[in-house]
């Protein structure tokens, strides 16, 4: 599994080399693979939405990041990169832990907030033992952060207590 595959495998982007780059990172990737954390658990990446969650779907980073983390995406069988999904949906799959997306105009303490007020919500596993994850906004599209991105969540998990 490569995070960078360009021409030739990686190494000229915009006449600079970055093949050190290139090589760091799927090295770092290459570790995370090894460890996977979050065999075994299932996560909801959440970035927006009260009434209706928009989340990271089956395909694009997010996916990507739950996968090299080992994390089982609750909405990993939803085609796109983003999509809405019901409440409900989340309820039924229970997740193990919740990604959090952290944007200036939506934070995740107010998704939190919002988590733990909601009686649909509050009893998810995830809420109630406030096993949150959280990521920048910045982070949240395939780039040069998703390492970064990927290696943070990985510290978090390991400070998370149960399943």
């Amino acid at each position: 599994q490569a995070f960078y595959t360009g021409p030739g495998g990686g190494g000229s982007i915009f006449r600079v080399d970055a093949s050190a780059l290139v090589a760091d990172q799927q090295a770092r990737v290459d570790a995370l693979l090894t460890a996977q954390p979050g065999l075994g658990r299932s996560a909801l990446w959440y970035s927006s939405g009260d009434d209706t969650p928009y989340v990271g779907a089956g395909t694009g980073a997010p996916q990507l990041v739950l996968e090299t983390l080992g994390l089982r995406n609750i909405a990993g069988d939803v085609d796109g990169a983003w999509a809405p999904i019901n409440w409900e949906v989340v309820v039924d799959a229970d997740p193990s832990v919740i990604v959090l997306v952290d944007a200036a105009w939506n934070t995740a303490a107010d998704k939190i907030a919002g988590l733990e007020a909601n009686p649909a919500t509050q009893n998810l596993t995830a809420v109630k033992f406030k096993r949150y994850l959280i990521v920048p906004f910045a982070a949240t599209e395939a780039g040069v952060r998703t390492v970064e991105a990927v290696e943070s969540l990985r510290d978090q998990l390991d400070v998370l207590d149960g399943p």
